[in-house]
Parts: C-alpha cells; sequence; structure tokens
C-alpha cells in the first residue's frame, strides 16, 4: 500500500486516512456511523489528537466512488476466460436487483470466493424479462470484449429464456437443481408433508419454556427445500436420542419416532445430496467428479435402495449427465455452484436498512467493493489515485439517477413535505 499515502487530487484528507475507512467499512465489516469514532481512536493511539476526523457522510462518498470506478473499469479485471453467474435479488420497496458476476470458468481447486468474484453487471427494477437478461448479457460481452465461456444460473424461467436467446452454454446450479428434484420426489409424499408440519409446529415453542433447547432450525418460506438438509438433521439426532429424553419431551417429540423410517431414509439422502454437492462445489463439475457424484449415489442405493431414493438418483444422475455434455474437453472442469451470489446478496442485504420502504438505494455500489471483504492481501493492490482520477461524487450521483428509482420513503417525504 506504499502507493496510497500522501494527498489525493480533490480530496482533504491523505491517502492513508481514505483507504483505513474503506478498510474498516469493507474489510473489518464496520458502520458508517462507527468508523468516525474508529478514527478517533487511532488518531488518540498515533498522537495526533485535533486533526480532523472523516464524517461518515464522507466515508460514504468515498465508499460509493470506490464502488463506481471499481464497476466502471471491470473490464481490465477479468481474465481470458470467465464465466457469467446470474441472479435476481428478494424484492425491495417494490424493486429487485439483477445482478451478473464473473467468476474463474475453470475451478481452481477450491469452491468460488468473494476474491474470486468481478462484479460486472447491475440493474434496478419492478421485474426482469428473459430480454433484461438478455441486455444485460449483451452488456456484459460489449464491456469486458469477450463472451463469457458459459453462463450460470438458478432454473428461472426468464433468467433460462434471456441466456437461451443469448446463445451461451448454460449450466443450473446444482444446489437449486438438487433441491428441485429433491422437491418432485418428496414434495406431495403423505408421510413427507405431515413430518415437515410437524416439525414447523416447534417453532411455536416459546424461548422460556423447558422445550425451548430442542426446537428445530426455522424452515425457509422461500427456496424451502434448499435448507431442508438442517431440520432433517436435526429431526435425525432427535431419533438418536430419543430414549435419553425426558417424559414431556418424547411426549412433544413423539412424531420424530412415529416416523423413524423416514427420518432415516431422510437422513441418508441428505448425507448423499451434501456429499455430491461437496464434490462438485470444491472439484468442479469434470468428468472425473461426475464418475464421484455416482459412485456417491450407488453405495446410498445399497443400503437404502426404496423407490423414492431410486427415482431421485435417476433424476440427479440425468442432470449430471446433462451438465457433463457443456464440458468442452475431458480436462474441463467448470464452476456450477451460485452460491457465491447469494453469498454477494447475503451481504448487501446485512448492510441495507431493514425497512424496505427504503428500497434499493446506492449503497448497491458497495457489491463491487465485496470482493476485498476477504483477501486482505487484495488491498495492496489497489491505487486511490487510480480508484478516484476519473470518478467523482458528481458521477456517483449521476449513476444513481440514472440506475436507482425513487424508493417509497422518499417519495411518501417529498409527498408530505410542508
Amino acid at each position: 500500500m506504499a502507493e496510497n499515502s500522501g494527498h489525493i487530487r480533490d480530496h482533504t484528507f491523505d491517502a492513508g486516512d481514505i483507504v483505513t475507512c474503506l478498510m474498516l467499512y469493507v474489510y473489518s465489516g464496520c458502520s458508517y456511523n462507527s468508523i468516525p469514532k474508529v478514527m478517533e481512536v487511532i488518531r488518540m493511539r498515533e498522537g495526533r489528537e485535533g486533526e480532523r476526523i472523516p464524517s461518515l457522510e464522507t466515508v460514504r462518498g468515498w465508499v460509493a466512488k470506490a464502488g463506481l470506478s471499481v464497476l466502471r473499469h471491470k473490464g481490465k479485471s477479468m481474465g481470458e476466460s470467465f464465466a457469467l453467474v446470474m441472479d435476481e435479488s428478494i424484492s425491495a420497496g417494490g424493486y429487485r436487483m439483477l445482478l451478473g458476476l464473473g467468476i474463474p470458468s475453470e475451478n481452481e481447486g477450491h469452491a468460488v470466493s468473494h476474491s474470486d468474484v468481478t462484479v460486472l453487471d447491475i440493474s434496478v427494477g419492478r421485474s426482469f424479462n428473459a430480454k433484461d437478461v438478455s441486455d444485460m448479457i449483451g452488456r456484459t460481452v460489449a464491456e469486458t470484449g469477450k463472451p463469457p465461456r458459459y453462463a450460470l444460473s438458478d432454473g428461472g424461467t426468464n433468467l433460462v429464456k434471456g441466456v437461451g436467446e443469448s446463445g451461451l452454454r448454460h449450466h443450473r446450479d446444482i444446489g437449486h437443481m438438487l433441491a428441485t428434484h429433491l422437491k418432485k420426489v418428496y414434495g406431495g409424499e403423505p408421510d413427507f408433508k405431515e413430518l415437515a408440519a410437524m416439525v414447523g409446529r416447534t417453532k411455536h415453542w416459546t424461548l422460556d419454556g423447558d422445550l425451548a433447547p430442542l426446537k428445530a432450525p426455522n424452515q425457509r418460506t422461500i427456496a424451502r427445500y434448499m435448507n431442508v438438509y438442517d431440520w432433517i438433521e436435526w429431526s435425525g439426532k432427535v431419533l438418536e436420542v430419543h430414549h435419553r429424553l425426558t417424559e414431556k419431551e418424547r411426549f412433544h417429540l413423539g412424531f420424530v419416532q412415529r416416523h423413524a423410517s423416514l427420518v432415516e431414509e431422510l437422513s441418508g439422502v441428505c448425507r448423499m445430496l451434501k456429499s455430491i454437492m461437496h464434490i462438485v462445489k470444491a472439484g468442479g463439475l469434470s468428468f472425473k467428479t461426475a464418475r464421484e457424484c455416482k459412485r456417491v449415489m450407488a453405495k446410498e442405493l445399497r443400503t437404502n435402495g426404496v423407490r423414492r431414493v431410486v427415482e431421485l438418483t435417476d433424476m440427479v444422475t440425468r442432470y449430471i449427465d446433462r451438465e457433463c455434455r457443456l464440458l468442452e474437453s475431458d480436462k474441463a472442469s467448470h464452476n456450477i455452484s451460485s452460491d457465491i451470489i447469494e453469498s454477494v446478496f447475503g451481504l448487501y442485504k446485512g448492510r441495507r436498512s431493514a425497512n424496505k420502504m427504503h428500497g434499493i438505494t446506492s449503497l448497491a455500489l458497495t457489491i463491487p467493493l465485496f470482493p476485498y471483504k476477504s483477501d486482505r492481501q487484495a488491498w495492496n493492490h489497489i491505487s486511490l489515485r487510480h480508484l478516484y482520477s476519473n470518478t467523482t461524487i458528481n458521477d456517483v450521483r449521476a449513476w444513481k439517477k440514472d440506475n436507482i428509482p425513487a424508493s417509497p420513503y422518499s417519495i411518501r417525504q417529498e409527498k408530505l413535505a410542508s
């Protein structure tokens, strides 16, 4: 970070203060409100009491300018071959975000992490159709100077159709697809529906009651089959320790014992699916990892070969075979997990206001900086003079005007102004 010292043109504070504040927000996870206090402590420890401290609005402007600069120069940071990961966020204030990330197209021996990501496109709208998705891919190609090797997303109709219109190879995310197959096999089964409903009722146990420590994990309302693993694992553990429970606990958790055969069946299924996901997320999809996945399924069938497990393994095998047909060679290993984009949305959600009336704001410009959150060494290669040489606060305002719609909160404030 030797270059990040001294004065930066058009900035009151020196480069050292600016990069410290950026690291506090992005890398350390400090809030805008806490950063001035942290800087005050740093000043005290360095014997620099009395020197000016940047306000939270100043820091907010530095972060927004840095994020916009990184987003503008994304094409220069892309390697020769990349994959495009796409997804939509949950609605906030009536608007959604369509996000496009660039990741290594070839698996590098580990699951994709934030440091592997380049944010390629951020779009905000009421909804997105196939043309919007295709247009985003077109912008990505124009701005990076090369097409992605393949696209990766869940099975959303607009995403599938939009990628199809672009002509790109299209991998379906393994986590969503396995959850989809699990739902197809078990979703309509009476014994599964009954067990899931009884597990869900434990959420009503009060936290100050005797049964609170044994409550099941919450079931998601959206993409419910993405997290069935947690409550199925909980059911398996309850079944194992059932003989050690008190009479009251056995009475309220007796439904697990009554569904013992189903719980054992599901426990085996979940171990199988989690093992498949681990293989593919860590090692990518290749013909080699596909064979490993099929061996895992064959092993499960030898001990758990009931009708539903056979049906599920047939579906998963067809899915893996379909994805393998998108591999260009015997040595290719593609990243087909979109967990990283879910993680990016999670980081953004953790930063934004909990009041959905605020909608999607220019806070979206923090997203291009998330790749620096987990990689301390990456900060050694950041040049503030480069970041801020052609990006001003007026550019941030212009980007916000062009890309961020007025939120319900701001509209209400305007309408109710006296």
